[in-house]
């Protein structure tokens, strides 16, 4: 993502003498990128890799933060399970 001088994102129409109509920005996996018009959609969509308008397949740093979770959650229930016939056993 691309920033403003002042370090703020680049995620909104930023022009107030724009007489058209703004409208959502969505990348290819129908996520909200931003709200743009006409006249600012072309500096918006460069501060994004132009990859996600076009591929819904695109990779995702959020994707990987995710992919243990499985794997925790079956140790998890195996943990709880152990305990629950250590406990019956008694």
């Amino acid at each position: 993502m691309k920033y403003y001088d002042d370090g703020s994102p680049i995620l909104e129409c930023d022009s107030l003498n724009h007489m058209e109509e703004t409208y959502d920005l969505f990348d290819a996996r129908g996520l909200f990128c931003a709200t743009v018009c006409d006249k600012c959609v072309g500096k918006v969509k460069a501060s994004y890799r132009a990859e996600i308008f076009q591929n819904p397949n695109y990779d995702m740093p959020e994707d990987d933060l995710y992919s243990g979770w499985g794997k925790d959650e079956e140790e998890s229930d195996d943990w709880f399970n152990k305990f629950l016939d250590d406990w019956e056993a008694r």
